[in-house]
């Protein structure tokens, strides 16, 4: 009975197309990414007007960051579902990010027409645009797009929008880089010398931050591949639930000397939001008080990358902080704040961190949202320059970025695995 229903909100037309749509979504979901796409462009070319693969094959290039070619097969599917009338308002506001990302100003502009009885997604649109076209205005008509949206549906617009829309912060530099205060870190290996040895060190760490799950899937395949290149300390810190997770990390090998693993216990609330926020914390603590340049970094990528040259361009190009920007044109996205290099030069930097992390922890306060680290860099980054001169190395000219977030198939499946165990324990 669950087949047929899903057969008949698909709307698919044959029994074809529903045989490669299933076809296609096991292999999309277990990430052998090529096989899907292979098997897509097959199908297409066998099938008459086929909405639903093109949808799927749009989802598969997303996940390949190709996003011209996301672009390309999203819009198929957004002009045959316009040709039988069926086109949602969502299915435009998904067009014009895509757009964005490409950089696509005039499909925004073509696609507008259709979003007009839908004033939520036209100011949406709207806003993307000016966004691309580097006026200052694009936030007023976020802001129009938002409000309209929970107007209709009779909702009060939640706190942590409300202060997205109205990002403003009294801040001095002087003043607010000692504001943080955390607690000591807590180490995993209580070899005193080896912490004192990392605690008396100057030279540039990596810090990653990770759960439980997570460390146990890419810890390895992160440590071999980044002595590999750099002889650096390398530095995880890790966000526990329970004393029995720490129970369970007693039989981790430490696979090299310059790896120190630090931990503390987190509130399961928000719990995944949390760890990508707090690890903004502990970063702050080695800069001020360990006095060490840090690179901040997700597990889950291959970290193929020379810490001591990006270092060396740091210094050379007089940069107080290296972000990755990919040159997308959507605003949130400007930054990945999965890889970030900040000094420890001056005060800016600690002051920068201070703003960030008082933004983070007002989202905690009142509900947390995905994104909502990079759309803290983007912001205060914003703030800060317009008020300070600084300069920001573009780390995409210096590492493969793409190549860094294509960790073995075999780990992605683990990966989507532990998400989805997570989500049946939710339920």
């Amino acid at each position: 009975m669950k087949i047929i229903n899903f057969f008949k909100r698909k709307k698919f037309k044959s029994i074809t197309e529903f045989f490669f749509f299933v076809l296609i979504s096991i292999f999309f979901r277990f990430r052998f990414l090529i096989i899907a796409e292979i098997i897509s462009l097959i199908a297409i070319r066998f099938i008459f007007r086929p909405i639903n693969i093109n949808h799927l094959l749009s989802q598969i290039y997303h996940q390949k960051r190709n996003y011209e070619k996301e672009r390309k097969y999203f819009k198929k599917y957004l002009l045959d579902n316009l040709k039988i009338k069926k086109v949602e308002p969502q299915m435009l506001a998904e067009y014009f990010l895509i757009c964005s990302y490409c950089k696509n100003k005039r499909d925004i502009k073509i696609f507008l027409k259709y979003s007009i009885k839908n004033s939520s997604v036209y100011f949406y649109g709207i806003g993307l645009l000016r966004y691309l076209e580097n006026e200052s205005d694009f936030k007023n008509y976020f802001s129009k797009s938002i409000k309209i949206f929970f107007n209709d549906k009779k909702k009060e617009i939640p706190n942590y929008i409300k202060m997205i829309i109205n990002f403003e912060t009294k801040y001095n530099y002087k003043k607010n880089y000692n504001q943080i205060n955390i607690k000591k870190l807590n180490f995993l290996d209580k070899d005193q010398i080896r912490i004192e040895n990392y605690y008396k060190s100057k030279e540039p760490i990596v810090l990653v931050g990770s759960d439980y799950t997570y460390f146990k899937i890419f810890y390895s395949h992160y440590v071999k591949l980044f002595f590999e290149t750099n002889n650096n300390y390398l530095h995880f810190h890790l966000f526990l639930k329970n004393k029995k997770e720490l129970i369970r990390l007693s039989d981790i090998k430490l696979l090299n000397n310059n790896i120190l693993i630090s931990y503390e216990y987190i509130k399961k609330k928000n719990f995944p939001t949390s760890i990508t926020i707090d690890r903004f914390k502990i970063c702050y603590y080695i800069l001020r008080k360990l006095k060490k340049d840090v690179m901040l970094t997700d597990i889950d990528l291959n970290p193929n990358f020379s810490l001591k040259n990006i270092s060396k361009k740091i210094i050379k190009q007089d940069c107080k902080f290296g972000f990755v920007d990919e040159k997308f044109g959507v605003p949130w996205a400007k930054y990945a704040a999965g890889f970030c290099y900040f000094t420890k030069k001056d005060k800016i930097v600690l002051s920068f961190l201070s703003t960030l992390i008082n933004f983070f922890d007002k989202k905690r306060q009142n509900q947390m949202f995905w994104t909502v680290d990079q759309t803290g860099l983007f912001l205060v980054s914003h703030l800060y320059k317009k008020n300070i001169n600084f300069k920001i190395l573009n780390l995409n000219n210096h590492v493969n970025f793409q190549k860094m977030l294509d960790t073995p198939w075999y780990l992605q499946r683990k990966k989507i695995k532990s998400k989805m165990t997570l989500i049946k324990k939710e339920k």
